[in-house]
């Protein structure tokens, strides 16, 4: 090949596009014009028929003999045309051949017109070959058509010679002399003819050859990648993709190399993810990434803009990055794709021979990422509604669970953090009796910590007017809205920058949270970065909203319901249970202090004054409003259970424990800790003959850690019947999703030990 390679610039094709970029036509003037094409066509070949065949000067050839030629062409042409269009040439192969034979045909026929008629037409009847040079590439393939333009611009460039040929056969001897003057002149007419044919019908075979390449190779990309995304997503095919760029872009004689590379934003760096070659592949799988700031690839992802280079060797930007794994490439080119506000990937295909690429190659490949965009969208939105779905289950169970306001919407927020990509959401919400915010809940990093809560009761609050107008705010240039850098009265009273200014927010939206025309509270999406809030944002944020406003509406509810059932319950103890506890104390000291009672009905009463003690507690703790099953409540209960023992059975009791989680416990499980305590603590009393009790509750490692330790007779767990309860105990420890253990010896006392995971399992 001919090259002149110091005078190329090797960030620019060898060769410029067909069509160019900024030829960008309107899809409906074009079908139009499209549509009227071929009337306009058959127009201007009827007029170039007609001027070639009519002369003015000797008066042309007779007008009877002039339309039945151009009746002959008609007739021709369009039965020609009918044959390839009906079913009859239904193969490809049988209208190639009908469309041989039609250029055929029509070149002989034109070749005998010109010969035989040219004294009686015009001297301008060449022109009449052009007609076949801006048709002979659509319908034939490469060797026919190039064949067909040869022959045709071979015949254009000899009827040069026809005046010789006429002259010849029909003039004298002094005429042909005359005619050998003229020679030169039709050697200069045979050159020109030769030139404009060529040029015209390879440029529009080139043309049109290029039209179908673009057309064919775009149709077999975008049905490859439509096999690759329409089933997974496109992050977990890079190799696949990668393979089908370097197929697109090979041919059997050279092979490209093709990458798929993720930038960095935050680090300024990349990292290979996907390749065509197995080296390529390795180095995604070694997690390789090198320094944006070199190579082409880096070039692009920062400049976010195409670039390709033909010749590596003569690079003084030094833009291309020498890698062992392809150390033969000349070429190089690198589309940046924006897959969305954190994410771009570069797709980078190498050549090992220079000269390599073009504009055209650039358009295929940002195909290839306008796919790749399409199929992140469709993967994002089906992880938004599996999303969704998920939160809606677990908002469920949290009703269900009757869960606090602040522990459904930090779970909620979570989510919508990672959903709108946001740096910071808060809800402002208020009870659904009050008039005024009770409450906020804040998800994402804080630069300061938030400031105390407070009733927004003063009439200049932003949150409570946007609850009232129930309208959703997008703010993109924060900074900027006097509504959000102003001190209002609680900035100023605590000495605090409203949340926009200490919290560096850029852009964020107000979405008030609202559940049957009703003002539950407002969700606040913080940005510290410049945010568009694009229709796709809006509606994200609006089909997140009502989730928070449910949860609100929901916790609510059900703190009104328990209040109410609480109070309930409150009076009812008090007014009943209370005072029957308080009667059976009452007589149960009256027995204790009668002289009929034996020693084993004085065990048995010690054991109901103890039980009995345990429940008024229980009873002042609810009559006070406390949770009755909490750690602190398991606490205090054991503790008083200890007490009692001291008391009653004259032996020390050793009592710890280390500050426990404020955390309530379910009925169930909280029952079944407690039956699991005092089975242990009674067997100790019944059965060890002790002298000390030793009772430890820790907490670590989300865990409880509690042991009781006597230093009785201990025992051989072999020899031990089932009915002391041991296997009781290790049930219910086990329901709980805890272990026991239990250790004992002869003469070394028992030490029971429990450890409980928290939250509770049961």
């Amino acid at each position: 090949m001919f090259t002149l390679p110091h005078l190329r610039n090797p960030y620019k094709s060898s060769v410029t596009p067909i069509v160019q970029p900024w030829i960008n036509p309107d899809r409906n003037s074009l079908m139009t014009f499209r549509f009227r094409w071929h009337l306009i066509r058959q127009f201007v070949v009827f007029a170039i028929i007609f001027v070639a065949l009519y002369s003015p000067r000797n008066g042309g050839i007779p007008i009877p003999l002039m339309l039945v030629l151009l009746l002959l062409y008609v007739i021709w042409q369009l039965g020609s045309e009918y044959l390839i269009s009906s079913h009859w040439m239904a193969t490809p192969k049988q209208q190639q051949r009908l469309g041989i034979i039609q250029f055929v045909v029509s070149m002989t026929g034109l070749t005998a017109l010109l010969w035989t008629l040219y004294s009686t037409m015009a001297s301008d009847a060449w022109l009449l070959y052009f007609i076949p040079l801006l048709t002979i590439g659509r319908s034939l393939e490469r060797r026919w058509a190039f064949a067909f333009i040869l022959i045709d611009v071979g015949l254009l460039s000899l009827s040069a010679f026809i005046p010789f040929f006429h002259h010849s056969m029909f003039s004298s001897l002094e005429g042909l002399l005359d005619m050998q003057m003229e020679f030169p002149a039709a050697v200069r007419d045979f050159v020109i003819r030769g030139l404009a044919g060529g040029y015209i019908g390879f440029s529009s075979y080139l043309l049109v050859r290029s039209l179908a390449y673009q057309n064919r190779i775009s149709r077999y990309t975008t049905e490859r990648m439509n096999e690759v995304t329409k089933k997974r997503s496109w992050s977990t095919a890079t190799n696949t993709i990668a393979e089908i760029m370097a197929e697109v872009l090979s041919n059997p004689r050279q092979d490209v190399v093709a990458n798929v590379i993720a930038f960095d934003r935050k680090n300024d760096s990349l990292a290979v993810i996907g390749s065509s070659t197995k080296q390529g592949q390795t180095l995604a799988n070694k997690d390789y990434r090198y320094s944006a700031t070199r190579g082409i690839t880096g070039w692009a992802a920062r400049n976010q803009c195409p670039c390709y280079m033909n010749d590596t060797e003569r690079d003084p930007e030094r833009r291309f990055l020498t890698n062992a794994a392809f150390p033969a490439t000349r070429s190089a080119l690198a589309v940046p794709v924006p897959i969305d506000d954190r994410q771009i990937v570069i797709l980078e295909v190498e050549s090992p021979h220079t000269f390599n690429f073009a504009d055209e190659d650039v358009q295929l490949l940002e195909i290839v990422g306008g796919h790749l965009l399409a199929s992140h969208e469709r993967t994002k939105i089906l992880e938004v509604h599996r999303r969704l779905a998920d939160m809606g289950q677990e908002l469920a169970q949290s009703i269900i669970r009757v869960e606090q306001i602040p522990d459904m919407l930090k779970h909620i927020g979570s989510v919508f953090l990672d959903l709108l990509d946001a740096q910071v959401i808060s809800f402002h919400y208020r009870h659904s009796a009050a008039e005024i915010i009770t409450d906020r809940a804040f998800v994402g990093e804080l630069h300061c910590e938030p400031t105390p809560s407070m009733p927004f009761v003063e009439l200049d609050s932003l949150t409570t007017s946007l609850m009232d107008h129930q309208t959703p705010m997008f703010f993109q240039d924060a900074s900027q809205e006097e509504m959000l850098v102003k001190k209002r009265f609680h900035h100023i009273r605590l000495d605090v920058e409203p949340f926009v200014v200490r919290e560096s927010i850029i852009s964020c939206a107000a979405i008030p949270l609202v559940v049957a025309q009703e003002s539950m509270g407002v969700m606040w999406i913080n940005y510290r970065r410049m945010e568009t809030f694009d229709q796709t944002v809006q509606d994200l944020i609006q089909l997140l909203a009502p989730y928070a406003s449910l949860a609100i509406q929901a916790g609510s509810q059900s703190m009104l319901e328990e209040q109410k059932r609480r109070e309930g319950l409150r009076r009812i103890l008090h007014d009943s249970l209370s005072h029957r506890l308080h009667d059976v104390m009452r007589s149960l000291e009256r027995l204790g202090q009668s002289s009929l009672t034996t020693k084993k009905v004085k065990e048995e009463w010690r054991i109901v004054r103890a039980q009995v003690a345990r429940a008024r507690q229980a009873v002042n703790n609810l009559i006070a409003g406390q949770t009755w099953l909490t750690f602190q409540s398991l606490v205090q209960d054991l503790q008083t259970h200890a007490q009692i023992i001291q008391e009653t059975y004259e032996i020390p009791v050793v009592f710890s424990a280390c500050e426990l989680p404020s955390m309530a416990l379910s009925l169930t499980g909280g029952n079944e800790l407690i039956y699991a305590c005092d089975e242990a603590i009674g067997n100790a009393l019944r059965h060890s003959q002790l002298t000390e009790l030793t009772i430890d509750i820790d907490f670590d490692d989300h865990s409880v850690d509690v042991k009781i330790r006597d230093n009785g007779v201990g025992f051989t767990r072999d020899r031990v019947v089932q009915g002391l309860g041991l296997r009781s105990i290790e049930d219910r420890i086990d329901s709980l999703g805890g272990a026991a253990t239990i250790t004992s010896a002869p003469g070394q006392g028992t030490c029971v030990r429990f450890r409980v995971p928290v939250p509770l399992s049961v």
